[in-house]
């Protein structure tokens, strides 16, 4: 994937305005950032296997991957202050969709949708999410680098 330079850094100042102004009026942001977001401009990244563990539990819950999707969001609470959301939801109306496809050619959902409303976005750029089955636990691990301060448990995050 390769990103307009441009686009990139508008952006980038859309992200930090909304960031340093608290007390202002987001809506005028949340529409620019919605307006340079290209089908190529990548919020987050998944990793394989975070994917194929997406695939395999839209499957398992028996959601149809044409209406349903991965919403990756923030929310208020936690040790930090925000914390990750991550459910199986329908598309919303200002939704930004990130599709990928799963490398698993055997299975029965070949691509997963990731929705992020434009508020979340903001504090997602950049992200990864990988997907971590080893002997000390399993789950989905969130590397934020916008996060300034992380809980212990890895799922609340501050970024003042």
């Amino acid at each position: 994937m390769q990103n307009d330079p441009y686009t990139e850094k508008t952006l980038n100042n859309c992200i930090n305005l909304a960031r340093y102004n608290k007390d202002s009026n987001y809506q005028g942001v949340f529409t620019q950032i919605n307006i340079i977001m290209s089908k190529d401009t990548q919020i987050v990244q998944l990793d394989e296997k975070a994917i194929k563990q997406v695939a395999v539990l839209l499957n398992k819950e028996e959601k149809d991957p044409s209406d349903f999707g991965l919403r990756l969001a923030i929310k208020g609470g936690g040790c930090s202050g925000l914390s990750y959301d991550l459910r199986f939801d329908q598309k919303a109306d200002k939704d930004l969709i990130q599709e990928f496809s799963n490398p698993d050619q055997k299975a029965s959902i070949k691509d997963i949708n990731v929705f992020i409303d434009p508020k979340s976005a903001i504090y997602l750029k950049g992200m990864s999410v990988e997907f971590d089955d080893g002997l000390m636990g399993k789950g989905f691990v969130f590397r934020n680098p916008n996060a300034t301060n992380t809980c212990g448990c890895g799922e609340s995050f501050s970024v003042f």
